[in-house]
């Protein structure tokens, strides 16, 4: 697809804490941020179909907050997929060009073969990568349109997601009055706008430090080569300090987003907070055994992150480490990492989205790694990435295939 300058682009998050948009247009080279938007997502489970009413009410309301920050039409949208959802995978496609010389329409047809290699009636391909062509062997970057050859080829990283979950956004979206232009999964979108391509093709992991989990990416090659989900999240840091406090976890999440750290050494021992409990009296608190609460916990984690990288990475290993998500903004988050990875030799920083312009500091933040990067991937100008259409446009898109297909065998 190749998009006209001035396109409006909406990129959905609809994460398990919140769900989160970012507007913007594309000035012909790159995405200028135009606005955000943000509406709570707390107890809604993204995978039930019973949940639908309340992802879609969440989508409106960022949606909303958005709008009132621009004058732009937000009308079509891409959203991301949770990573606990799909699976991606490399897979070819190969196809013999019918005329002697590749056309575009043999382009379309290697690419169709190799996502139908893996696709099944559960899972469907929403989002596609070409990483390489080739004709009789000879290899190219780009699609090698007017080449001669006996057969064409694709090498393409493909991700999978169960067409249920797709059934869900589908609905939500129809609810919402949102079209959906686009899928893709969340740790693709967020490598987009955190990861350099220098780093992708060295070898780098990507650490999403999300509510309810924790995902584990590696990318080596310019591919993503491992992919892993660990149940742990910033939720689980909420519930322990509504517990030790015997607050709410609305109170308890405004506890950790407002004095939480993750590092004892950062805090000093004067420091002090309000907490308001359940039916009683409001108080003050130490920040310092608030932090001294917290540090296990995220160690813990890095330590079980730090095991299943070894496990992934091999003995060649990633020498760098990307903190983004909700949790890598919590205070000292980063510090304690580099503490912690610095015995195995990785280098630690926060995944601070990149590659936008206009308003970005308003999405300079590790918790819009994701959106930011579906707004880049929305606005290549190039067919190295597809994402999904919905089922509508798929099937005009069959319809028009087939026709074309008819008219080319009487030609």
């Amino acid at each position: 697809m190749t998009l006209e300058p001035g396109t409006i682009l909406t990129a959905i998050d609809p994460g398990a804490a919140r769900t989160q948009v970012v507007v913007g247009r594309y000035d012909g080279q790159r995405v200028e941020v135009l606005a955000t938007g943000v509406a709570s997502t707390v107890g809604v489970n993204q995978l039930d179909s019973a949940d639908v009413s309340a992802i879609a009410t969440a989508m409106v309301q960022a949606v909303e907050q958005a709008r009132r920050s621009t004058t732009a039409v937000v009308d079509a949208c891409w959203l991301s997929v949770p990573s606990s959802w799909v699976q991606s995978t490399v897979t070819e496609g190969r196809v013999e060009p019918r005329r002697g010389a590749v056309r575009r329409d043999d382009v379309r047809d290697a690419l169709r073969a190799a996502c139908g290699r893996v696709e099944t009636p559960t899972r469907l391909a929403i989002h596609h990568r070409v990483l390489g062509w080739t004709v009789d062997g000879r290899r190219f970057a780009t699609p090698p349109v007017g080449v001669r050859g006996r057969e064409l080829g694709v090498e393409v990283q493909v991700t999978i997601c169960p067409r249920r979950t797709v059934d869900i956004v589908e609905r939500a979206c129809r609810e919402a009055n949102i079209r959906l232009e686009g899928l893709m999964l969340e740790t693709m979108a967020a490598g987009s706008s955190t990861l350099t391509s220098h780093e992708r093709e060295q070898g780098v992991a990507l650490v999403d430090m999300g509510a309810t989990k924790t995902t584990l990416a590696i990318w080596r090659g310019g591919v993503l080569v491992h992919h892993a989900v660990l149940p742990a999240g910033g939720d689980e840091l909420t519930e322990a300090i509504a517990q030790h406090y015997r607050v709410g976890l609305a109170e308890a999440c405004r506890i950790k987003e407002g004095w939480g750290c993750a590092l004892v050494e950062r805090v000093s021992d004067v420091e002090s907070f309000d907490v308001e409990p359940l039916g009683g009296l409001a108080r003050r608190e130490s920040r310092l055994g608030l932090a001294q609460l917290l540090e296990p916990m995220v160690a813990e984690l890095y330590h079980e992150l730090g095991e299943e990288l070894e496990r992934a990475a091999g003995p060649v290993g990633v020498r760098t480490l990307v903190l983004c998500g909700g949790g890598a903004w919590l205070d000292g988050a980063a510090e304690l990492a580099s503490q912690a990875f610095r015995r195995r030799g990785v280098e630690v920083r926060l995944g601070i989205p990149g590659g936008v312009g206009g308003c970005s500091d308003l999405t300079s933040s590790t918790r819009f790694a994701v959106a930011v990067g579906l707004l880049i991937e929305a606005s290549l100008s190039t067919r190295a990435t597809a994402f999904y259409m919905n089922e509508r446009a798929r099937v005009v898109r069959q319809r028009k295939q087939f026709f074309r297909d008819l008219l080319r065998k009487f030609l």
